[in-house]
């Protein structure tokens, strides 16, 4: 394939949901979980938000409510006795996908090194080109594009030909990584892309075709194989 640009997902991608912050508002409403079980939780909780999500929108409350109440589902600990008082906390927060993936700089930096194409297509409420310039991983991506902004949410096709378009690329010469098979791997796929599925703990192993990887550090490794 000799791939020229990768394009990312930006949540639970590039960018991490602040799980410290979500722990301490569970435990105020009664429950019982560190960071790391939040983690866990949220990891697990993606494999029944796919089907959820199966030909829907993504940006809505039902829809954020909905993947919120799956994380309680997973949780090792005790859920929350008060789930509204979760809800306002996180309401609060302004935007939970605040913190970078340790590995995102550096692998970022290897890939542009390498010579690829980068950029961000995600599915957001219009902040997410703030949020990586906050944290410093703007500036490895030529292109961010937002839904909110453009008005195209993904999986439609539309949303990542606007990136391939912006960076001069082919879609057969491009590769989308993404966390969700039902919204990033099936629009990629529509849009001629090659996707791969960023799966931390293999929860999806042997059920797609497409390429995973657990960790972003593994992505150069999985390009150089396409």
């Amino acid at each position: 394939m000799n791939p020229q640009a990768i394009l990312f997902d930006a949540g639970n991608t590039l960018v991490e949901i602040d799980y410290p912050y979500v722990a301490r508002a569970i435990v105020a409403a009664g429950g019982d979980a560190t960071a790391d079980d939040v983690r866990q939780a949220e990891r697990r909780a993606r494999v029944p938000l796919d089907t959820f999500l199966a030909g829907a929108p993504t940006e809505t409350p039902d829809v954020f409510q909905r993947y919120v109440y799956l994380v309680f589902d997973h949780l090792s600990g005790t859920p929350p006795r008060e789930p509204d008082m979760v809800f306002e906390a996180l309401a609060a927060h302004g935007n939970l996908w605040s913190i970078a993936d340790p590995e995102a700089a550096p692998t970022l930096a290897l890939l542009r090194d390498e010579g690829y194409r980068l950029g961000v297509v995600s599915n957001s409420d219009g902040t997410v080109e703030r949020i990586l310039e906050r944290l410093g991983l703007r500036g490895f991506l030529e292109v961010v594009i937002d839904s909110e902004i453009v008005g195209i949410q993904k999986p439609d096709p539309a949303i990542f030909g606007l990136a391939l378009e912006a960076l001069g690329v082919d879609a057969d010469r491009a590769v989308y990584l993404g966390d969700i098979p039902s919204v990033d791997l099936d629009g990629a796929r529509a849009a001629g892309m090659t996707g791969v599925l960023m799966d931390p703990l293999g929860l999806w192993a042997g059920w797609l075709p497409d390429p995973r990887v657990a960790a972003l550090s593994d992505l150069p490794e999985i390009l150089r194989s396409l």
